[in-house]
């Protein structure tokens, strides 16, 4: 999901948002660049920051990491953005987070798996695990819950979509 943020300098930072599973999963450090899938001289972004998980029985409450897509260098430089506040399928999103979430809210999303899909808010402040593989199991505490309205809501593969307030196009 693409973002802006500030940098420690008062400017902008033009970045994505993702899974920390996805961008470091315990294995790179920041500044890392982060390469589209099968193309390796075509990097989008470097590694910003990121929330660690614990696997060690404590709570969770996000899962992610904020890259830097803003390119100095290489084919897109210099000081290219190489991200839009854009959904493929959805058109333009308003980037400030839906602050106003009522159980009931239609939602859509656009995944790499299930590619758009419609749901709703069926529950908050749910609690669960997820299995990570190798690295363990972890806990999440205080997570939205969407059922889908338009077919399979989420897939392996889909992780880091954005969902999105449907009406108002805002980050849930």
């Amino acid at each position: 999901a693409a973002l802006a943020f500030p940098d420690a300098s008062g400017g902008t930072i033009y970045g994505a948002l993702t899974n920390y599973h996805v961008a470091h999963g315990g294995q790179f450090p920041v500044g890392t660049r982060m390469l589209q899938p099968f193309q390796q001289s075509q990097w989008f972004g470097k590694l910003h920051s990121f929330a660690p998980i614990n696997f060690r029985g404590q709570n969770n409450y996000i899962d992610a990491a904020l890259l830097n897509c803003r390119r100095t260098d290489g084919a897109y430089a210099p000081k290219t953005d190489t991200v839009r506040p854009f959904q493929f399928g959805v058109g333009a999103i308003n980037p400030e987070p839906y602050n106003a979430p009522k159980l009931g809210d239609d939602v859509i999303k656009v995944g790499r798996t299930t590619a758009i899909t419609r749901g709703k808010l069926v529950g908050m402040n749910a609690q669960t695990t997820v299995d990570y593989g190798p690295e363990g199991a972890a806990k999440f505490d205080r997570q939205y819950v969407f059922r889908s309205t338009s077919g399979q809501f989420s897939a392996g593969g889909d992780s880091g979509s954005l969902i999105l307030h449907a009406a108002t196009l805002r980050p849930m």
